[in-house]
């Protein structure tokens, strides 16, 4: 026998022996026992749970064998806390009361474990193997876009995971065995899921300490740069973090956002050519996108950096429309939304009618507005006009139209489809040699707002940089002589 195959056996000793005094301290901390350990595993694809504890030499155990076995010990640690309520005779009103309270101390116990653990290797031997199983699970999930998966990522991600025990009670379920459920192995598996489900917040914490650099396909969302393709024709696309978007961004709804590549030079100093810039969409847009009328006078826009759609010339018989970025400054007319209402609507009352119009409107809300009935504010709007002042003036308890940008009445939005306010659009360049232009908001289709964008460093004078002489305050950074004498 030679050296390298003599010092291969004493490795394998030592780590058999440190193998099983982990798993050992493991158990006693946890106070499971070997039978009960692998009765909650359910573990199928590889040895026993006695040859892990007595004969497995490698350095760090299985990635399967590690994630099972930590759920099993999580799982034990509650299992025990019921057991103990239950010996104090609480009521279940007392255990869905305090279901989160004792998760909470269930996780305290299981990080006390792992620190009491850390000296026999818990963290490279089980921990980070365990960490790689659920990571590659979760990019596993990360390959299905459906709906469904979005609606319910946990249990897709159990499915994923044990994708045994989901078959067999599924298969079970469906051929309606009931004189034969539920069989041991159904029980099992059934236990299996709910323990793994619970343990699925815990096995994130560690992941976020241990895999700091792993990004989760559901961490990121790639968006689509709807204006750049590559070599295959298909659309260039960014990957963001999910965070990012939400937290720094402010998003809650990441479906409806898109990427544009800069290809002018119309806003320069504030976006250059090749700057990627991420829009939000509209929700006027959204509607057009999908065939529905649009609502744009029932928006109040701010002044800002917006998407929006202009037409492209491809040739005599041929026009497009293309996304570009700009500066949108809008001109509100100076009276308030219920006085121009009121001016539109004036015209529908003739002068010799306002007494009479005065009075029925007093007389309906004489006996208090809390009395007044939906169907005689209808006929009021309808007869006399929603921007009615006196109208205006009772209806202020329910909503206050002249602060609001929206009409209505007794609780109800009106859409103000067919009043024509007169609200104008500066479009404004950036880049000084693109005079800006006036356009009404009727004829411009702001496709959304502009939130990021990100941009490549300038490259600057190579001459500037490096052919000076180094400023004199640097040279002691440089001068060994120099620092030994201020020292």
């Amino acid at each position: 026998m030679n050296t390298k195959e003599l010092k291969k056996i004493i490795r394998g000793i030592s780590e058999k022996t440190k193998n099983r005094e982990l798993l050992e301290k493991i158990l006693n901390e946890a106070r499971l026992s070997r039978s009960e350990t692998s009765k909650m595993m359910v573990y199928q694809h590889g040895s026993s749970f006695d040859h892990y504890v007595y004969r497995y030499k490698e350095e760090n155990f299985p990635g399967e064998f590690s994630y099972l076995f930590l759920n099993a010990v999580f799982s034990s640690l509650y299992l025990k806390d019921i057991k103990k309520i239950k010996n104090q005779k609480k009521s279940l009103e007392y255990f869905k009361e305090n279901k989160n309270k004792l998760w909470h101390k269930q996780k305290d116990d299981f990080v006390n474990l792992i620190i009491k653990c850390s000296e026999k290797g818990i963290v490279k031997k089980l921990i980070i193997p365990a960490l790689e199983f659920h990571a590659l699970n979760l990019i596993k999930l990360g390959n299905f876009e459906s709906k469904e998966v979005r609606e319910s990522f946990v249990e897709n991600y159990l499915r994923t995971v044990c994708s045994e025990a989901y078959d067999y009670i599924e298969y079970s379920d469906n051929e309606n065995f009931q004189e034969q459920l539920p069989t041991k192995k159904y029980k099992q598996y059934q236990n299996l899921i709910d323990n793994l489900r619970n343990f699925f917040p815990i096995i994130e914490i560690l992941r976020h300490t241990f895999l700091k650099d792993f990004l989760a396909p559901n961490e990121y969302k790639k968006i689509d740069i709807i204006n750049s393709k590559n070599q295959s024709g298909k659309n260039e696309s960014m990957v963001l973090s999910k965070e990012f978007l939400r937290y720094e961004l402010g998003l809650s709804n990441l479906d409806n956002i898109f990427m544009l590549k800069i290809l002018d030079d119309n806003m320069s100093g504030t976006f250059e050519t090749n700057d990627k810039v991420l829009i939000k969409k509209h929700p006027n847009y959204i509607s057009v996108e999908k065939k529905r009328k649009s609502q744009i006078k029932s928006y109040k826009f701010k002044d800002g950096i917006y998407a929006i759609e202009i037409p492209e010339i491809i040739n005599k018989d041929t026009i497009n429309k293309k996304f570009v970025i700009r500066r949108l400054q809008f001109s509100y007319p100076s009276k308030s939304w219920s006085e121009q209402l009121s001016d539109i609507n004036n015209n529908e009352i003739p002068k010799f009618l306002e007494k009479e119009a005065n009075k029925e409107i007093n007389k309906v809300f004489q006996k208090g507005i809390e009395n007044v009935k939906l169907f005689e504010i209808d006929k009021l709007v309808n007869k006399y006009g929603v921007g009615n002042p006196l109208l205006v003036e009772k209806l202020k308890p329910l909503i206050n139209l002249e602060e609001s940008q929206d009409d209505y009445f007794f609780g109800k939005k009106i859409m103000k489809e067919n009043i024509n306010l007169d609200v104008n659009v500066n479009i404004i360049n950036d880049n000084k040699k693109y005079p800006p232009f006036l356009i009404k908001l009727d004829d411009l289709q702001i496709v959304g707002e502009v939130l990021w964008k990100s941009s490549k460093f300038k490259n600057l004078d190579k001459e500037i940089l490096f052919d000076q002489k180094i400023p004199d305050t640097l040279d002691i950074l440089f001068n060994k002589d120099q620092l030994k004498e201020i020292a």
